[in-house]
């Protein structure tokens, strides 16, 4: 580096090439011999050859953890478009129950105005099959009451007296009459 330090410098000096090559401002001298900077890089270097090997086992691993990496996230992938198709048949399923309470809901606001209507159809309709009730029992109870009078007084010798039937009237009364 010296000398090329100094090749440049009498390079500049002639006339006509000078004016193209700057003068040096400073000459090259470091406080380290170029010699002693190669040395230091060759030591340094030696130990590199095992650093590359460990680097290289480093990476096969990095690269084994990227590809058990990717197979999660492929497998995440899936899960989450699972995921997603579950929550749109939920929110459709949300949609319905909304819909079915928004029907349930007119359906017993229509009942609670019309609560008065419903209220007095009933009464009547409970009226009258109590009514009919009543006259069925009062029907059944007169004709109890009358099989009890007409057998009453059969079964008052203990037995069950008979009595005899009309006879027939003969077709020469009915004739003359």
């Amino acid at each position: 580096m010296k000398s090329f330090d100094s090749f440049r410098g009498l390079l500049s000096a002639v006339p006509g090439v000078g004016m193209f090559l700057p003068a040096p401002t400073s000459s090259y001298n470091p406080e380290k011999p170029l010699a002693d900077s190669l040395g230091d890089l060759t030591e340094s270097i030696q130990d590199m050859p095992a650093t590359f090997k460990d680097m290289s086992a480093n990476l096969d691993k990095a690269d084994d953890n990227l590809d058990m990496i990717k197979t999660n996230l492929d497998t995440m992938s899936t899960s989450v478009a699972l995921i997603s198709t579950s929550l749109s048949q939920y929110q459709a399923m949300i949609g319905e129950s909304q819909a079915s309470m928004d029907n349930l809901k007119a359906m017993l606001a229509n009942i609670q105005s019309n609560l008065g209507r419903i209220i007095n159809y009933a009464t009547i309709g409970l009226a009258l099959f109590f009514f009919w009730l009543l006259a069925a029992q009062v029907v059944i109870f007169s004709q109890g009451l009358e099989l009890y009078r007409g057998t009453a007084g059969r079964m008052e010798g203990g037995e069950v007296k008979s009595e005899p039937e009309p006879k027939p009237e003969p077709e020469d009364k009915k004739s003359a009459d």
